[in-house]
């Protein structure tokens, strides 16, 4: 090999040709070899994303190729060695002139993401399915792209959900010829210790409602912790009377459920069932003591006001 002369240099084999053309997404190959003395090895300079040597030379013929993925003009310096792992003396630099075209726009979005609602600390995945050659993904949250360590692919895994999921999410879909953007898909979270939660799991639905017709709602069967769909005594309220500084009290206590986070327990009395007037107590009010420890709920009024009715009523925060 002579550098000074070039009477070896790096020449196109049929049917490569220089200039070369060819589409993100399509497989490309370019064959060369040299002329004059035979290069034992090659060494590369400016190739496109998806285009690598072959790495095999055999009678000083070498190849690149590979599946481009970023259109535009690519110069490709190749240089022919005399010896392996490119040492010795070297050919002139020739230089490829590659035209790498976008591929296909995407322009049909298939499958759509779909959200959804979700118990804290499940997961959940976001799918989307396009036509198109060398997509990318971009997830969004709220408009915002999503951070990741890893590059976008056309599936969005979220594990332990919490309440920071909360949002909508879609994805851009794009390569070198265009950008095409998912329709919206919601994530909502039920935040452990709450309703919605406890439904979910004991696959209930309306508040009100009793399925196990033991005379309790759904609501009240959540605040108290008891199972909706079993009939049973369930956390009947203790009730007793103690006498203390000469007067009697009546005294109520309510086991509740410490995971209800957003259960509001009110207590309410009244003199008659037959045309009950319901009032509820308050602590200091009336006499009445009111005090909660732990899942204990206690209620402590006066027992020389005739016969007292009391109830337990629950509502959400």
């Amino acid at each position: 090999m002579h550098t000074v002369t070039g009477a070896t240099g790096v020449v196109p084999v049929k049917p490569s040709v220089n200039p070369a053309q060819t589409n993100v997404g399509e497989s490309f190959s370019w064959v060369f070899r040299t002329t004059g003395e035979k290069a034992k090895s090659y060494s590369f300079e400016g190739l496109p994303p998806g285009i690598t040597d072959s790495s095999v030379v055999r009678s000083a013929v070498s190849s690149i190729g590979g599946v481009p993925t970023t259109p535009g003009q690519y110069k490709v310096k190749i240089i022919g060695w005399e010896k392996s792992r490119q040492r010795g003396r070297k050919t002139p630099a020739y230089t490829l002139t590659l035209n790498i075209e976008g591929g296909a726009q995407p322009t049909e979005i298939m499958s759509q993401p779909i959200g959804g609602t979700f118990n804290e600390g499940s997961s959940t995945t976001l799918t989307v399915k396009a036509s198109g050659d060398s997509l990318a993904y971009r997830w969004m949250k709220d408009g915002l792209p999503i951070i990741t360590d890893t590059p976008h692919t056309d599936t969005l895994t979220i594990e332990a959900l919490s309440a920071s999921d909360v949002g909508s999410y879609a994805v851009e879909i794009s390569n070198g010829s265009g950008t095409i953007t998912s329709s919206v898909a919601d994530i909502q979270v039920r935040t452990l210790g709450s309703f919605p939660h406890w439904q979910s799991i004991h696959e209930v639905t309306s508040p009100n409602a009793d399925p196990d017709r033991d005379g309790m709602t759904n609501l009240v069967e959540y605040a108290l912790g008891t199972d909706p769909k079993s009939a049973g005594p369930g956390r009947a309220p203790a009730m007793r009377l103690e006498r203390s500084a000469g007067q009697t009290r009546l005294i109520a206590e309510f086991e509740l459920s410490t995971d209800a986070h957003d259960a509001i327990v009110d207590i309410e009395a009244t003199h008659d069932l037959a045309n009950a007037q319901w009032t509820r107590l308050e602590d200091g009010v009336g006499n009445t003591i009111i005090a909660s420890s732990g899942s204990k709920l206690s209620v402590s009024i006066p027992a020389d006001q005739g016969r007292q009715f009391l109830r337990l009523t629950v509502s959400l925060k």
